[in-house]
């Protein structure tokens, strides 16, 4: 970690670190469910398999009207379809599960950035911290209720990959190419409905965070002025990011960061004479 960070941000920083590493975690388990689909799926090819080497063996070359004469395009698309269907409902959770425990780490770190960036408290004085409403966590959860963006993301990963898998086998049969040949093709237009899941899993985890990040603020608005813009700036940061980084918002604003994005929200804290004011309390000699 650079020298000059200062001591919030580098709180900020192992913060940002433990949330990923819950991301992280995640991601394997959704990786795994995905893997558990794809041998189910891999089985109804290798029986397609077997015939077709079967029928090359008698001197027939069998085609895409043998797949639709025989039932076998329907029947793996149905497979597929059901297998996906089960992933997408397991993302749903996972991704409902994940949204949790970052809320609940949201107010958790948001405490204790705003006390790291009040510094040390005058003697005798204690800083009450509000929790954001039920309600509002509620709303930010549902973002994977049925009818939601999310929910309307995750559905279409079923028929989207089973169209592709489709495609893949027509394409192969066309092109004369073996059906293990085909497989591998099937499988690579699949990984890009498991890596589709994975961002959103991923940037609706953040989102949740962020989110009850600024809730909990605007709940301490008498302590909590507004949010500075803090960027990862490192390698994988981009322009816009670059750009955004150190901007002062109000605590009315979210931060409306792009897909996979780790940018975060510091707090900007009232003066401790300003504090004191509010309360009648002469505090303007504390740091």
């Amino acid at each position: 970690m650079p020298p000059d960070l200062s001591a919030l941000e580098r709180t900020l920083e192992r913060f940002r670190r433990e949330l990923l590493r819950g991301e992280r975690s995640a991601a394997s388990a959704m990786v795994r469910a995905y893997g558990a689909a794809w041998r189910r799926i891999r089985a109804e090819l290798t029986r397609l398999d077997a015939e077709y080497r079967a029928l090359r063996e008698t001197g027939q070359q069998p085609g895409q009207a043998w797949i639709y004469q025989f039932g076998r395009l329907r029947s793996l698309q149905n497979q597929i379809e059901r297998e996906l269907s089960a992933y997408t409902q397991y993302v749903s959770e996972a991704v409902r599960k994940e949204q949790e425990a970052a809320i609940y780490n949201a107010e958790l770190h948001a405490e204790r950035l705003v006390k790291s960036a009040l510094g040390r408290m005058p003697a005798g004085v204690t800083i009450p911290w509000n929790r954001i409403p039920t309600g509002a966590a509620i709303e930010i959860i549902g973002a994977t209720q049925v009818g939601s963006p999310l929910y309307q993301l995750l559905t279409e990963i079923a028929p989207r990959g089973a169209q592709a898998a489709i495609d893949a086998l027509i394409q192969g049969l066309m092109l004369g190419k073996s059906p293990r040949e085909t497989a591998r093709e099937m499988r690579a237009a699949l990984g890009g409905e498991l890596w589709r899941s994975l961002r959103i899993a991923r940037t609706e985890t953040l989102r949740a965070y962020r989110e009850a990040t600024r809730l909990s603020y605007k709940a301490n608005s008498d302590i909590v002025k507004g949010w500075v813009w803090h960027s990862a700036l490192d390698q994988r940061t981009c322009a816009a990011c670059w750009a955004m980084h150190g901007t002062e918002h109000t605590n009315d604003e979210s931060l409306d960061d792009h897909p996979n994005g780790r940018c975060a929200m510091l707090p900007m804290t009232r003066s401790w004479a300003e504090i004191g004011e509010m309360y009648g309390v002469d505090l303007s000699d504390v740091p």
